[in-house]
């Protein structure tokens, strides 16, 4: 057994590279702090508005969990955070390059499965 304290603190500092990063379902990944790193992409992330639709986005985090506990069926990942079927393919592509972790690893997923069950960050996800 370990310690819940010591379990939540290494589920938040695993998860702490997509902590803030929400995906908004019409432009793509944004960090709430807007200061997402410089892609391709990043034009279509601004907006003039601080304010977005919350019915569009999704957090990295939710897609995450919704992945493991689905097994890695990216159907189902799409159904359980509202997404067109093709869509996780590609957001994690971007959680894996951010967490720096091979998502094909059993030994990461589990360890990713564990941080999303106790992080503090949890899932919004129904």
């Amino acid at each position: 057994m370990v310690e819940p304290s010591l379990m939540r603190a290494f589920a938040d500092l695993k998860l702490a590279p997509i902590a803030n990063l929400t995906f908004d379902l019409s432009t793509g990944p944004r960090t709430k702090a807007r200061t997402a790193r410089t892609t391709e992409a990043a034009p279509a992330m601004e907006s003039s508005s601080d304010e977005t639709d919350s019915g569009t986005q999704v957090r990295a985090i939710d897609v995450l969990w919704a992945w493991l506990q689905s097994r890695g069926r990216t159907e189902e990942t799409a159904r359980m955070a509202g997404m067109h079927r093709h869509t996780p393919t590609k957001y994690l592509g971007v959680i894996s390059k951010e967490l720096g972790a091979d998502l094909n690893d059993p030994g990461t997923t589990a360890e990713l499965w564990y941080a999303c069950r106790f992080s503090r960050f949890g899932s919004t996800l129904k």
